[in-house]
């Protein structure tokens, strides 16, 4: 299994994307770092220009993808896609796993419209939904997100026959505990004691 996280490319404006992309190959764990065309949001019918980092784990994936959106300038530096966008294209899901086998697909993904997804998967992998093996993990409402289908199934057919896993979680931060100030003992109390 190998486990790939993803984000929106970068624009044009953002730093060498070439030589960034490079850097991050190199990363330890690090399998492939792919660009493909994502989710068209109903935006003058152009699909985004997507990026996945894909590795041995997920931890491995997201932290080189992590480092790698920090080349670019982080979130702030994403031009071609805003905030509003992000939300008119969002995922109720957190992950979804696709694995092409003898010209099948073998899918797992939350979602609670098994035939909207099984149609919708079909036709993003071009192939008749009988060849769709469905399985349901999780909980969901509504069929799974376009996004999160994408992704998987792009990247499964390319790194066949290895299943791929896309994993999109918010990045959470929590700020550590200041440490307790230690106060240093002045020579004469270090004696006295």
């Amino acid at each position: 299994m190998l486990y790939a996280a993803i984000d929106v490319l970068p624009g044009s404006g953002a730093a060498d994307v070439d030589f960034a992309l490079a850097e991050t190959r190199k990363a330890p764990g690090v399998v492939h770092v792919i660009t493909y065309s994502g989710v068209d949001c109903g935006h003058a019918g152009i699909a985004r220009a997507e990026l996945a980092v894909v590795a041995r784990g997920y931890w491995l994936a997201r932290h080189a993808l992590a480092r790698l959106m920090e080349k670019f300038g982080g979130p702030a530096a994403l031009s071609a896609v805003s905030a509003a966008e992000r939300l008119a294209c969002p995922s109720r899901i957190t992950r979804g796993t696709a694995h092409f086998v003898e010209g099948r697909l073998r899918l797992w993904v939350a979602t609670s419209d098994m035939e909207g997804t099984r149609a919708l998967a079909a036709r993003l992998a071009s192939i008749p939904e009988e060849y769709v093996d469905l399985r349901v993990v999780g909980e969901a409402e509504g069929a799974a997100p376009a996004d999160i289908l994408t992704a998987a199934l792009v990247l499964a057919r390319k790194l066949q026959p290895a299943p791929v896993q896309v994993i999109v979680a918010p990045v959470v931060t929590v700020p550590l505990p200041a440490a307790p100030r230690v106060q240093e003992a002045k020579p004469e109390q270090a004696l006295a004691a």
